[in-house]
Parts: C-alpha cells; sequence; structure tokens
C-alpha cells in the first residue's frame, strides 16, 4: 500500500514538473479587447502587441517567438520595460530580435528596472533608435490616421526617475479630448494614471509573480507584497484600463509555475 502511494505521487510529481517545463518554453496569446468612445473609427481594430519584462529569454527554436509575434498581426508593438536582464545582460541578443520585428511593425519601448541598472544600456538604446525603435523616456507620441490620432506617452521606470517627474510628464502630455495610452513598467502606481486621465495603460514588472496558484494567483510580487492586487490581467478604474502582463522571461530564479509566456494583444474597438 505505502508503495503504491510513493509511486502515485512520484507521478503527480513527475506530470506537475513535466507540465510547467512545457509551459515554460511556450507563449500564450491573452487577448484583450479596449472599446471606448475616444477610439478613433480610422483606428476601429488597431493591434496592439505588448512584451514584457522579455530578460533574454531564449525559446526552443530560434524563430518560435518571432513567429509568435508577427502571426498576431501587430499594428505596433509596445516593449514595457526589462527587455534585457541585468544579471545576465545579452545586448546582441536582444538586438537581434528587436531587428527582426522592426521590418514588419513600429516598435516603442519604455525602460524597466533592469535597464535602469545596466551598464552599457545608452549604446543599445542607441542601436535600438537607429533601427527605428521609439524610446520613450518621459516622452510622447502621436499616431495619425486620416484627421484621427492616439496619443502614445512612456516614462522610465520609478527606479530611474521619480514619482514627482512621472506626475508632471503625465500632466504635460496628455491630450485632453482624444485617446491617451501610457506605456509604464510599474503597475502599483495605477492610481497616479487614473488620476491624470489615462485610457489605457500598459504595464509590466510582476511576471505574474512567476509562482501563481489555481483561484489565488500571484503568491507575491516585489513593491505590492504578499497576494498582490496588481498581479497580472486588466484592471478597470473609472474610465481607465490597466494592462497588467506577466511578460515572458525570469528573474532570480528560473521557474513559472502555474505561468505560462505571455504576449497580450489588445484590440482598440470605436464604442459610442
Amino acid at each position: 500500500m505505502i508503495r503504491r502511494f510513493k509511486i502515485f505521487l512520484a507521478v503527480i510529481l513527475l506530470i506537475f514538473v513535466v507540465y510547467n517545463v512545457y509551459n515554460f518554453f511556450n507563449i500564450v496569446i491573452n487577448k484583450k479587447v479596449f472599446k471606448s468612445p475616444k477610439v478613433p473609427k480610422e483606428f476601429d481594430g488597431f493591434r496592439i502587441i505588448q512584451i514584457s519584462d522579455f530578460h533574454n529569454k531564449k525559446f526552443h527554436r530560434r524563430d518560435f517567438f518571432i513567429k509568435s509575434v508577427i502571426t498576431q498581426r501587430p499594428d505596433v508593438v509596445f516593449l514595457t520595460g526589462d527587455f534585457v536582464d541585468s544579471r545576465n545582460p545579452d545586448f546582441k541578443y536582444a538586438l537581434n530580435v528587436i531587428k527582426e520585428l522592426v521590418p514588419v511593425t513600429k516598435i516603442y519601448y519604455v525602460l524597466g528596472n533592469h535597464e535602469g541598472r545596466l551598464k552599457g544600456i545608452d549604446k543599445f538604446l542607441d542601436d535600438c533608435t537607429e533601427l527605428g525603435v521609439v524610446v520613450l523616456r518621459q516622452q510622447s507620441e502621436i499616431i495619425r490616421r486620416g484627421d484621427s490620432l492616439i496619443n502614445i506617452v512612456g516614462v522610465d521606470d520609478t527606479s530611474i526617475t521619480t514619482i514627482w517627474t512621472i506626475r508632471d510628464v503625465l500632466k504635460e502630455k496628455l491630450i485632453n479630448g482624444h485617446l491617451n495610452i501610457l506605456l509604464s513598467h510599474r503597475p502599483e502606481i495605477f492610481d497616479e494614471y487614473v488620476n491624470t486621465g489615462y485610457d489605457l495603460i500598459f504595464t509590466g514588472h510582476t511576471h505574474g509573480g512567476q509562482i501563481r496558484l489555481p483561484f489565488l494567483g500571484a503568491l507575491f510580487v516585489p513593491e505590492q507584497g504578499v497576494l498582490p492586487t496588481y498581479d497580472k490581467g486588466a484592471f478597470t478604474k473609472k474610465d481607465s484600463m490597466m494592462i497588467v502582463s506577466s511578460g515572458i522571461g525570469t528573474s532570480v530564479v528560473p521557474i513559472r509555475i502555474f505561468n505560462k509566456p505571455e504576449l497580450v494583444l489588445v484590440e482598440l474597438k470605436y464604442e459610442k
């Protein structure tokens, strides 16, 4: 009886390990729809792919990640920080990934806490800019279709700049009466984004906790602690929606449990 029980536990453990190893080297596409009267009719159906916390992740096939992005037919790609891992930086690999994406889509990039402590990051960002990537550091960019526009604002991570600077930038770059999209690494300051009036916010940083439990979600996230509020998914407050991506890679501990690497696909929809 005891022997059978040990065999049963061993089989369960093996299934658990195989399942999570398989998930670690795969990608889930989490699809969201953002509906608002602020979405110009010309931008109805506009497709956004968010890539967060890439951390130099390498998959089983070199082209697997690129194909996963391209097949979603994005109009733009948002990189919301920690694209390069500060503990094991590989600028060449990160730049090669970007090189394969820029011919097919426009890329906007904001910095996370890992970029903030990386030596050589300025050269890497210059290389990205030369390739056509729009690096937004307390800056904004307008995307136009016909007579309509949407406003994209990007800020550095709070480990790089101050919360007071971020507050000033959010107010200064907001365009009243239009759709305002914010790219920021940190989700825990959601109220700052809401109170300034941003409509759609893309964040990351949490990795979805890396370890998640069914029905409970993330066990722990830095800056938010145990059982965090903003761990992964879409959160709404007033007229604002914040997307928190659990990201692609890992940090500190190279595991993801019940938490596949994810790409977030957001489609804009005009709604009266």
